[in-house]
Order: structure tokens, then sequence, then C-alpha cells
């Protein structure tokens, strides 16, 4: 065997041993006519996607060694197409996660499992990690991650993992036309919380649509050092957070909490960090003269047909 031979016979037997490690918190999830693929998040809990629990009762999960366990939905997602199923019982191998965040060009699998094929996996990289995304049914996903690697029929639902055997996040069917999309580790597992405790994902709503404006030089402080741009508000919802602490049509956002805002995206990405009922206090322009509010942020309401601008 010559010195290619094996290094690519390791490289290769170092893929065999990811799959096995990342294949035992793989999961058949059998919620709807044609299975999907779940990842065991907890010892009593899978995560899966939302697109492929068609019942909330009767549903079946296939653990790695073959054992069949009773499940029920506990919450689900729409907009990130993510689902909790809460097990009747207690399985061993819980899924252990990628801490940071994915990065360009890092080389990831997609798992999935089967009754006929078992565990099946493709090999890629990761292509792209951006975010805020607006999802077909009108939210907003915080970050996302797409990769080269191609998904076959039952896919959705798996791990995407790293060369450690980690998930690096979950792949589900959320963005604008259903696009394969993966959410990230920290987002998956943060929104999964929320299910399991609540049945659904608890957004924070402040209930405005913007847009990035230059400031004037004679609106930047009297050194001329303050922020160069803000968001100008240019619809407020009457009975939203924003409408009840008396945000206006005209106004200019500056800061919010302790963050300056410089586009519509920075807002939401912010409003993401907190939960309905936090407190937000606004650095606002009104006429010209620097303001300050105090607004309790409201639940983003579901179905989200009035928020499919976007608005946060």
């Amino acid at each position: 065997m010559t010195e290619i031979e094996r290094y690519v016979n390791d490289i290769s037997g170092g893929f065999t041993g990811i799959l096995k490690k990342a294949g035992a918190f793989t999961v058949i999830v059998e919620a709807r006519r044609m299975p999907a693929t779940g990842i065991l998040w907890k010892e009593d809990a899978v995560m899966t996607a939302n697109h492929a629990v068609k019942r909330e009762k009767d549903i079946k999960v296939v653990l790695s060694d073959g054992r069949e366990v009773s499940a029920e939905l506990a919450g689900r997602d729409p907009v990130s197409d993510l689902a909790v199923l809460k097990l009747s019982g207690r399985a061993d191998a819980a899924a252990t996660w990628q801490e940071k965040e994915a990065e360009l060009g890092q080389i990831v699998f997609s798992l999935a499992r089967s009754r006929e094929e078992g565990l099946q996996a493709t090999f890629g990289i990761v292509g792209t990690v951006a975010g805020p995304m607006h999802t077909w049914p009108g939210g907003i996903i915080e970050r996302y991650i797409q990769t080269d690697g191609t998904r076959y029929l039952g896919f959705s639902g798996g791990p995407l993992v790293n060369t450690m055997g980690e998930a690096a996040g979950i792949n589900v069917y959320a963005g604008p036309g259903r696009i394969p999309l993966t959410l990230p580790a920290h987002l998956a597992q943060r929104t999964a919380a929320d299910l399991l405790e609540h049945g659904s994902r608890k957004t924070a709503f402040l209930g405005i649509n913007s847009q990035a404006v230059e400031l004037d030089p004679s609106l930047r402080g009297s050194s001329g050092s303050g922020p160069g741009s803000g968001l100008l508000v240019t619809a407020v919802d009457r009975d939203s957070p924003a409408g009840k602490a008396g945000l206006t049509v005209g106004d200019i956002i500056l800061k919010a909490g302790d963050t300056q805002v410089v586009d519509h995206n920075g807002l939401l990405r912010m409003l993401m960090e907190n939960k309905p009922g936090d407190t937000l206090s606004l650095a606002i322009i009104r006429g010209g003269k620097p303001e300050s509010l105090t607004v309790v942020l409201g639940e983003r309401p579901f179905p989200y047909e009035r928020d499919r601008c976007g608005r946060p």
C-alpha cells in the first residue's frame, strides 16, 4: 500500500467512525405516511422537521438499535420547520452538539435513517452561514446554514454532523419556497427548549416597518461622531407594543437597548435575543430632537399573515 493509499484509507476509516458515532442519535420518525428522520435531542425527546409531523399522537420513533418507542408531539414551530416529540420511554445516546457556529468551508455530513436502507449519509462543505431570513410562513429565522451536499427523500429532520461526530444543526425546509436549510445547533436547541416548555416558539414582537436612512450631520451629536445611520419608522401597528409605547411614523430609531441599529435585519436579530414581556429602551430622533421610549415587547402572532413583509 502506497503512502497516498494509506492516507486515503485513514480518512475513509475516520469518516466511518464519525458516522457510527452520529448514527447512534439519528432516529426514524413515523408521524406521516412517508417516514422522516429525527435527532435524539434528550434521553426522552426527539427533534425533527415540522413538515414531517402530520399527527400529534400515535407517533412511532425507531432508535438506532432498532427499538420502537411511542411518542407524541410536544410542540411545533412552522416558521423554523422544527418540531419536538416527547418519548414514552428513555433512550441512551442523546446527541452531542457543536458549540461554535459552523464556519464556511467546514466539512459536514447530512444523515438520515430508514427501515429499508438503515443509516444513510451525504458529504459536503458549508457554503453559507447567514441570517436572518424570512421564511415561507412569513416569520423569520435568526441564522441558517446551507451546504453543497445532496439531500434525498427522508433526510428531513436529520442532523448535519461535523468531523467530530457532533450535531452542527438540523436539516429542515424553512426558506422561501421551502428550500433546504440547516438550523444551526444553538438556534435549534433554543427553539426546541421553547417548544418543549411552551408548545410553541415565543418570539419577541415590536410591530413596525422600517428602512435604513443616512442621518443629516446635524443629527449626529455635538461632536459629529454619533451614529451615521438609523431606522426610519414607516409603519406602526396601532395595537402593537411599539404603538402602545408611542412610537410613530417618521421617528428614527438609533439604538435598541445598548445596540446601535443600522438596518432592519440588525433590529430583527436584536429582537430574537429578547422574549415577550421584556422591556426595551429605544433611543430615537423625533422632529430633529433626541428622545427615548420604553417598550414592553409582545409576542409575535401566528399565523403571520400580516407580517409577511418581515416587520419586527
